[in-house]
């Protein structure tokens, strides 16, 4: 797209190693993209996936699913949940941590790839979703009969070329790309008082990596504006598996944990080397 172009669609320009010397890619802002829903099929790069009636609650019963269709050139899909609310994960019970009532899938007829399938809040979240080998994927969110949950969603659904230097590494389902920023668990919310942990999912987390640097910091939310690795945490921001102290190993860490390649806690007085982190900490 030329500059001009994009102004005019109240678009801004991104720089992107994909884009041809004479044209910009152009974001457009949430208002101005071209919208489907229930039954709708997605054609064009940058397409919204809303409910019905976008703003507004969607208050009905049942499935509500759109078709992406893509060219052979396309080997990802990114979903941007710009907004994503739907009811959450049981929160006793002997179903606990699954989503029994609301949930968001997402299938590509590629049987060896199944995608989580994620309920709950998960605005600012992404997804990428392999269609190297797939000529279609359909997104459904399936709604139960839940009156008391306030549900909406819009989705964004951006092609990404397989030549593409934005393409996701193999088997990542999120790519942050970006030095510094935030990550999280889906339907994480720091005010939430009920069950948070979506039971069941196992999923990669991948970071570019930047030039001049050699190591990645992981370092749970502080209450102090400016903090590092030595600061107390925010109580809740990192609570993975039972344990009221944070954990490392294998032997600690059997079910629910975090893993990190090469892994070593600052927390810990001996530094030690693992690559499994749980409790309440990192």
């Amino acid at each position: 797209m030329l500059h001009f172009n994009c102004a005019s669609v109240s678009g801004v320009t991104v720089p992107s190693p994909d884009c041809p010397q004479s044209a910009v890619c152009c974001r457009l802002p949430e208002e101005a993209a071209t919208t489907v829903s229930c039954g709708g099929t997605i054609t064009g790069n940058n397409t919204n996936f809303r409910n019905p009636d976008f703003p507004s609650e969607f208050r009905r019963e049942g499935m509500c699913s759109a078709e992406v269709t893509f060219g052979r050139e396309v080997c990802q899909l990114r979903l941007e949940f710009l907004h994503f609310s739907i009811a959450g994960p049981r929160a006793s019970g002997p179903r606990v941590g699954l989503c029994d009532d609301d949930v968001f899938a997402v299938a590509t007829g590629i049987g060896n790839l199944p995608y989580p399938a994620l309920c709950g809040y998960n605005g600012g979240q992404h997804m990428y979703i392999d269609v190297s080998e797939a000529t279609r994927a359909v997104l459904t969110f399936s709604i139960g009969g839940e009156v008391t949950v306030a549900r909406k969603w819009n989705v964004r659904v951006s092609t990404v070329h397989c030549l593409s230097n934005m393409k996701a590494p193999e088997s990542c389902l999120q790519y942050h790309t970006e030095p510094a920023g935030e990550f999280s668990s889906f339907n994480y919310r720091p005010s939430a008082t009920s069950q948070q942990m979506i039971a069941g999912l196992k999923y990669s987390v991948c970071f570019k990596k930047q030039l001049g640097f050699c190591q990645i910091s992981v370092i749970s939310n502080c209450l102090l504006p400016l903090c590092d690795q030595y600061t107390a945490s925010e109580p809740g921001s990192f609570q993975v598996g039972p344990s009221n102290r944070p954990l490392v190993g294998a032997r600690n860490c059997e079910n629910a944990y975090v893993f990190i390649p090469s892994g070593s806690n600052k927390n810990f007085l001996d530094d030690v080397t693992a690559d499994r982190f749980c409790g309440s900490g990192l």
